[in-house]
C-alpha cells in the first residue's frame, strides 16, 4: 500500500517535471528571432555544412567498408564452424 502511493508520487513527479521541461523547451522554441540573421550569415552556415559533409564523407566510406569486411569475417568464421561441427 505504502509502495502504491510512493509511486503514485514518483510519476506524479515526473510527469510535472517532463511538462515543465516541455514548456522550457517551447518558450526557447518560440523565443528564437532568425531575422536578426543576415544573408551572408546563412551563406556561411550552409558552406560550413559543405565542408563539414565533404570530410565526414571519406570517413563514412571507410567505416562501411569496414562494416562490410568484418560482417564477411564473420560469417565465414560461423561457416567454418558449423561445418566443423558438423
Amino acid at each position: 500500500m505504502r509502495q502504491d502511493k510512493l509511486n503514485r508520487e514518483l510519476r506524479k513527479a515526473n510527469r510535472e517535471r517532463l511538462n515543465d521541461t516541455r514548456n522550457r523547451l517551447l518558450d526557447i522554441k518560440n523565443k528564437r528571432n532568425t531575422s536578426q540573421l543576415t544573408a551572408e550569415h546563412f551563406e556561411q552556415i550552409s558552406r560550413d555544412v559543405q565542408k563539414r559533409k565533404a570530410i565526414q564523407r571519406p570517413h563514412l566510406f571507410r567505416m562501411t567498408l569496414l562494416f562490410i569486411l568484418l560482417s564477411l569475417v564473420g560469417m565465414l568464421v560461423l561457416w567454418g564452424i558449423i561445418i566443423y561441427v558438423f
